[in-house]
């Protein structure tokens, strides 16, 4: 699961959600923040902090950039 939520993307757009205000919600990917992505970053968090794994810190540290 959390190599998932390393690679997660959708540059395409192709699960964002279109409000009536024209705005578009992703919550499937981080390339906009949403509280769904926050719950994955601190799950990713939680994760790195038992396992020093560095490809997750090093997504962490890309989302928060």
């Amino acid at each position: 699961m959390i190599e998932s939520l390393v690679i997660l993307d959708d540059r395409e757009g192709k699960y964002a959600m279109l409000l009536k205000e024209r705005q578009k919600i992703d919550n499937k990917s981080f390339n906009y923040w949403k509280w769904t992505a926050g719950i994955g970053l601190y799950g990713m968090m939680k994760y790195y902090r038992l396992t020093k794994a560095e490809n997750v810190l090093n997504s962490i540290i890309k989302r928060f950039d």
